[in-house]
């Protein structure tokens, strides 16, 4: 559902502020704001400035920087995902299948309990 303007009165939104706007694949892009802010995360743990960075994972600085500021439109879950790695040493990637009836399919970064979707 995206949001929509009843006439006169609030906008009416799904709770999804990504589909909401718009986005065909909300549960991608949030997928990789969340790869994003791990890789920034493990920036700062490391005290890594994005020179640094840049030699551990390979990924060129100016794109570091783009990923750190939340600009992941350019970037795949994988690339992402590698870079955590590169960073961090920890990624899984979990297939599950859904119960019940058929849903959407739904992509998530999971840390412990909390699962970004």
């Amino acid at each position: 559902m995206r949001a929509r303007k009843e006439k006169g009165g609030p906008v009416l939104a799904s709770g999804d502020f990504l589909t909401d706007v718009g986005h065909k694949n909300a549960d991608e892009v949030r997928a990789k704001f969340e790869l994003a802010h791990r890789i920034r995360r493990a920036i700062k743990a490391a005290g890594l400035t994005q020179v640094q960075a840049r030699a551990l994972t390979g990924v060129p600085q100016s794109n570091i920087s783009k990923i750190v500021t939340g600009r992941v439109s350019g970037f795949s879950v994988y690339k992402l995902a590698t870079i955590v790695a590169d960073l961090d040493g920890a990624v899984t990637i979990k297939f599950k299948k859904r119960p019940g009836p058929r849903r959407p399919a739904a992509v998530r970064v999971v840390s412990g309990t909390r699962a970004s979707a």
